[in-house]
């Protein structure tokens, strides 16, 4: 069985799943085949309730929200899967998820799947029992879809069932078998292989299966219900909703790792049943595991409703019901914490919502909703989920279909959660239902949800309100409308889920999919981005320590070593000479004083795993690496060191400058790289003769004269080299000449050409100054190259930060790569940048980390806007067997493309290139 039941009691009757062979997604076929969606359990079961028993408190009611002023943050749509894909034009319902990863946007709508790119186009339609491979006798419904960004993959799950009964020896079913099958693609490419498993169960059917993630576990809940009939014929009735008895909901965890693995036979996990007829308890249904986005924590939890009564306990019926799931999935995993919510005064029940009203016949939509909780997120401690509810409306006096969004905190896996808030969006006169909820990466809690009432043309459509991480506890943005209904709905179904995806690139935004109303033809969805990134300007300032982790001297306070795999937060906006509106920086970050060699990722929210690194080191070099990074919604940043376990290390951060999101600041003008110094030449100094540079005696240049760089220019960008050093010390950049800089630039040994990017802020007279820190007496060369300039005004470009995110890894068996294979040295690759990541069309510069690895000699790359086998400048130096990283600022080409080139010190050198991308200009 690939998912192995721990401590499940005797009277759960569940048969052993077996996993499927690994197979391609293809385009699906001009029909989807007769195995359409049957009708999902959608009103209350009728179950009986017990006695009332007595509360000792009352939780709080949830309160209407309260309208902030924030702005329409959606983005024109890309289409949307509509009943035409179906197999039917009267299939119902909609229930549509998104899934959105590095390039893809992947929906499934009923039976449905489409994969487009980021702008909708190179659209590929695959029906759903294609993806799972689902054929007669079995049928399928109630997939969902979403992307996990910690481990870069996309997971689908759907439930199946047939209506058979010795259909093979042993064979106990009385009237059928149910099913839960999963699927995890192999890439972040959702159109390669996917893997796929199944796990069964007797005489049950499964319904409304979610997915949760962890940091290393994967799971599934569904909602079991028993059967009642069937076994005489494979007609699909044995589990039609009508026909069915409440049993309870059903949570599998499995190994992350071994999903990774691409293990088609042996997936050790975990059940645990949220029923169980041998001991008091409730009964739970509409469970939802938590999804986090990116995973954070290895801790699991889910929310349910509770829909019958354990008198003995006094859990009463709709009491929220949260549990927590801990420990390892090689058969240790176990329940940490299972809490009544309602019960302990935190968070009032669920409850049943009337069914929505809209114009002409049928004038209420008679399964249209239910009191079940929808999508569940856990992010930074908090747990939320949104569910239908009946409330009244601000000024109305009539009972209506409201959305209700819940959030608590939460601290460790085994405390009691608290109350964050529970508010209501909902308006007079109208009905307001079925949920959607997603939290993008900085924070931003985003809704969306149906709309209609019984007049004019108010058929069911969709809008959508967001919350910003600024915003106080229980407000809500305006309404903005997504899509109007064109038509009476004419089916007896609106859906029982809606899920949205976050975008694991651009950090203000998530995905919607929802569905509205188009008369006769049923249904149509509308797939869209709710958030943007701000176009920036940039303020350079003099570098400032922001971090020193050896005293604490740095602006932070931030104190004491960090512990591999355990990130550290530590505010940045708001601090001396940062505003607080500050939503990215460029800076430099070092490493020193570490006791084993790793490597540090700085991101915008912590990670303890994180998915991109900014600056790799061996042991015993101070080193360092400059960045360009977004802030979290916060204004902080955090700093993750990856070794092994219990090894630790010091960190220093030094801010350089910082991007502003409005026009009052410089934009940006990238240049095609030249060599502004080199002092083993002469270029850039004095009539052209070399002059070394000697220990704390500055060098001051002219880098403003009108010529490449205007008079205007606040601050340019660019690679600075050191070489024939003869003591190890450290270079900095500063405005103005000094012996004494605030900060680093290049930290270096003795002998070693060694490389850092730097953003570096001019003085009046258009100058910088460099100086070398070392021994007294000692000398170095000294080369910097130019890659671009800042100047106030709008006529240059924009910054969009993102979340870091790697486009390039050309090491064999790397997922996802903009290029494969070894460079050889001289050879010139060029690299697609836009379109992918989170970069439109249209950039033309970049902002990001270059590592070289697996270098089978000493030498260098350099970055270029075309191919060039002898490139005059250099991006990256590096020694022979050192993983070495460079933070970069380059220009694209018009079509969106940089060149690549590495040069070794023999003919058949060759080496792996990386390139972590945290940003681009437009």
């Amino acid at each position: 069985s690939p998912w192995t039941r721990v401590g499940v009691s005797a009277a759960h009757l569940y048969a052993s799943g077996a996993a499927r062979a690994p197979r391609s997604v293809q385009a699906r076929s001009a029909a989807l085949g007769s195995n359409g969606r049957l009708t999902p359990a959608g009103a209350d079961p009728s179950v009986a309730t017990g006695p009332a028993g007595v509360r000792p408190l009352a939780a709080p009611s949830p309160v209407q929200a309260t309208l902030t002023s924030a702005l329409d943050n959606h983005l024109a749509p890309i289409g949307g899967l509509t009943t035409s894909n179906e197999a039917s034009l009267t299939t119902e319902p909609a229930d549509s998820t998104v899934a959105v990863g590095p390039d893809q946007v992947v929906q499934i709508a009923n039976l449905a799947m489409r994969i487009t790119d980021r702008a909708g186009g190179n659209i590929l339609d695959v029906g759903v029992p294609i993806l799972f491979n689902v054929a007669t006798p079995f049928f399928d419904r109630s997939p969902r879809v979403i992307y996990d960004g910690l481990h870069g993959r996309f997971v689908a799950t759907e439930t199946t069932w047939d209506c058979l009964i010795n259909s093979f020896t042993g064979d106990t079913a009385q009237f059928g078998h149910g099913f839960v099958d999963l699927a995890v693609s192999r890439t972040t490419d959702p159109t390669g292989i996917w893997d796929l498993y199944f796990w069964s169960y007797t005489d049950l059917v499964p319904d409304g299966p979610s997915i949760g993630t962890s940091t290393d576990k994967l799971a599934i809940s569904n909602n079991l219900a028993r059967m009642t009939h069937g076994g005489s014929a494979n007609d699909g009735s044995c589990a039609d909703p009508s026909s069915l008895a409440a049993y309870g909901a059903d949570f599998q965890i499995a190994n992350w790792t071994d999903a990774m693995a691409h293990k088609s036979i042996s997936l050790p996990g975990s059940e645990f049943a949220a029923h169980d007829s041998n001991v008091n308890g409730p009964t739970i249904l509409g469970a939802r595991f938590a999804l986090q986005s990116p995973a954070t924590t290895s801790t699991l939890f889910s929310i349910g409703r509770a829909v019958a009564a354990d008198v003995p306990n006094n859990v009463m019926v709709d009491d929220a019901m949260v549990t927590s799931f801990a420990g390892t999935t090689a058969q240790t995993v176990s329940v940490s914490g299972f809490w009544d919510l309602t019960l302990d005064a935190i968070v009032a029940p669920f409850a049943t919502p009337p069914a929505p009203h809209q114009p002409g016949a049928p004038a209420t939509i008679v399964n249209g909703v239910d009191g079940y909780p929808q999508d569940a997120i856990w992010r930074a401690g908090k747990l939320s989920w949104a569910a239908t509810y009946p409330c009244t409306p601000s000024g109305d006096s009539t009972t209506r279909d409201c959305v209700r969004v819940s959030q608590v905190n939460t601290t460790t896996a085994a405390a009691e959660p608290t109350i964050g808030q529970d508010f209501l969006l909902a308006r007079n006169g109208y009905d307001t239902y079925m949920p959607g909820l997603g939290v993008s990466g900085s924070g931003i809690l985003d809704i969306i949800y149906s709309q209609s009432n019984t007049t004019g043309t108010n058929f069911p459509g969709l809008f959508e309100q967001y919350q910003r991480p600024s915003d106080t506890a229980n407000h809500a943005s305006p309404v903005f409308t997504l899509h109007t209904g064109s038509g009476t709905y004419p089916g007896s179904e609106w859906g029982a889920y809606v899920g949205m995806g976050q975008d694991p690139q651009i950090a203000d935004a998530v995905w919607q999919g929802g569905a509205y109303s188009i008369g006769a033809n049923y249904w149509a969805t509308t797939v869209s981005q709710l958030g943007m990134t701000t176009g920036t300007t940039y303020v350079p300032i003099t570098p400032t320590r922001i971090v020193d982790s050896r005293d604490g001297s740095g602006e932070s306070g931030l104190a004491g070593k960090f512990h591999a795999s355990l990130a550290r937060t530590f505010p940045v906006a708001n601090l001396p000479g940062i505003p607080a509106q500050a939503v990215a920086v460029t800076g430099n970050v070092t490493v020193t004083r570490q006791n084993a060699a790793g490597f540090v990722a700085v991101t915008p929210t912590a990670q303890n795993n994180p998915t991109s690194s900014t600056l790799n080191f061996p042991l015993g070099d101070t080193r360092a690496n400059n960045v360009t990074i977004p802030l979290s919604s916060t204004g902080s940043l955090s700093m993750t060191y990856k070794a092994g376990a219990g090894k630790t290390t010091d960190l220093l951060f030094d801010v350089t400058g910082y991007f502003l999101p409005d026009d009052s600041s410089a934009t940006y003008h990238p240049v095609g790289s030249f060599r502004l110094l080199n002092s083993v030449s002469g270029i850039g100094q004095p009539g052209g003769t070399p002059a070394k540079f000697v220990a704390a005696t500055p060098q001051t240049f002219l880098v403003g004269d009108g010529v490449t760089i205007p008079v205007s220019a606040t601050a340019i960008t660019g690679n600075l080299t050191v070489t024939n050093q003869k003591k190890a010390g450290f270079l900095a950049i500063t405005p103005d000449p000094t012996s004494a800089p605030p900060a680093s630039n290049l930290n270096f040994p003795l002998g070693d050409n060694r490389a850092n990017g730097f953003t570096a802020p001019l003085n009046g007279a258009k100058q910088l100054s460099i100086v070398y820190m070392a021994a007294a007496g000692a000398t170095t060369d000294v080369i910097v190259d130019v890659t671009g300039y800042y100047a106030p005004g709008l006529t240059g470009l924009h910054f969009y930060p993102l979340n870091p995110g790697r486009v390039l890894d050309s090491r064999a068996g790397a997922a996802d790569s903009g290029l494969a294979g070894v460079f050889t040295s001289s050879s010139p690759r060029t690299l697609p940048a836009t379109d992918h990541w989170g970069i439109p069309a249209g950039a033309l510069a970049l902002t990001g980390n270059l590592t070289v690895v697996n270098q089978s000699t000493r030498g260098y790359a350099a970055i270029t806007l075309a191919p060039e086998p002898n490139p005059a400048t250099s991006t990256l130096n590096f020694p022979l067997g050192d993983i070495r990283a460079n933070g970069v600022t380059v220009p694209l080409s018009v079509s969106g493309t940089m060149a690549l080139v590495f040069k070794g010190t023999i003919g058949a050198a060759h080496t792996n290139l990386i390139l972590d991308v945290s940003g681009y200009f437009q």
